[in-house]
């Protein structure tokens, strides 16, 4: 038991991939702080509006400052530990406690000199009675919250990835035999063809040829690439750094992080972006 429990600290979880991820929830936890301070009024102050006014607005402003910051800068800082195909349920029980840790820090900061309804002239204590309450309330809903999304996302990323199995597998061959792809002195069979995946201003070609896949690194960008291939509809960018052969696809699996394609059975596998587009990942919602 003890050991499926910590098993599951492993398991794959998405991390916010765009900016517009990034900043969505800082403005709702941001917003809900504003509305919880407004509606239940903790401070029982209402000599002063313009106090109240300025307190709400503060401790909105930073549980947003804060909530964007983990989000946005600490992954350019730490960008190893932050790599979304290694992010799992530890790293975001961590995160997020470490995150409501430190919004606890602000507050605490912020309620000493603002908000201190007892008149607690020793900051220590004070500062440690705010984190040692924000710790004990934070931490177990955090774990049951993470619990409960990574079930979510799996059943759900589980089911779409068997109906978008059965509808490749479905598809047609649309590429024909005396097609090719050349550039300098590459040139390669698009029916060969299993997936490319970008290194900067390179792309790495990943390829049958006499029985053995080969790979063969050209100084093209995925870009570039993609637009060449823009006629051919099996051959699709189903993720930043990757194209793939949509016929060379032997299955599609789902986790609570992502979806992953194996293709043929060689052992591969690519990385699908979430926003990959819908109409190629069925149309299940």
């Amino acid at each position: 038991m003890f050991k499926r429990f910590f098993s599951w600290f492993s398991k794959p979880f998405p991390f916010f991939e765009t900016l517009r991820e990034k900043l969505t929830l800082p403005v709702y936890v941001g917003l809900s702080v504003a509305v919880i301070l407004i509606l239940f009024n903790p401070s029982q102050n209402f000599e002063n509006l313009d106090l109240q006014i300025f307190k709400v607005i503060s401790y909105a402003l930073i549980a947003f400052g804060v909530s964007a910051t983990f989000n946005i800068f600490l992954p350019l800082l730490f960008k190893t530990f932050f790599e979304i195909d290694r992010w799992n349920v530890w790293k975001i029980i961590l995160f997020t406690v470490l995150k409501i840790m430190t919004i606890g820090v602000a507050n605490a900061s912020f309620a000493y000199y603002f908000d201190n309804l007892s008149a607690n002239i020793n900051f220590l204590n004070f500062f440690w009675n705010v984190l040692v309450h924000t710790f004990i309330i934070a931490v177990v809903p955090v774990v049951i919250l993470v619990f409960w999304l990574e079930k979510f996302f799996y059943k759900k990323h589980y089911r779409i990835a068997n109906a978008t199995s059965e509808k490749i597998r479905s598809l047609e061959s649309k590429i024909p035999e005396n097609n090719f792809f050349e550039f300098d002195n590459f040139r390669i069979a698009l029916d060969a063809l299993y997936y490319i995946k970008s290194e900067g201003n390179y792309s790495t070609f990943f390829y049958m040829s006499e029985g053995e896949v080969r790979k063969k690194m050209i100084r093209i960008s995925l870009k570039d690439v993609e637009d060449k291939f823009d006629s051919q509809n099996q051959l699709v960018r189903c993720h930043k750094s990757y194209i793939v052969n949509l016929e060379k696809i032997q299955k599609v699996e789902g986790n609570a992080r992502r979806y992953n394609f194996l293709l043929d059975e060689q052992g591969m596998v690519v990385p699908v972006s979430r926003s990959f587009p819908k109409t190629l990942l069925s149309e299940i919602d």
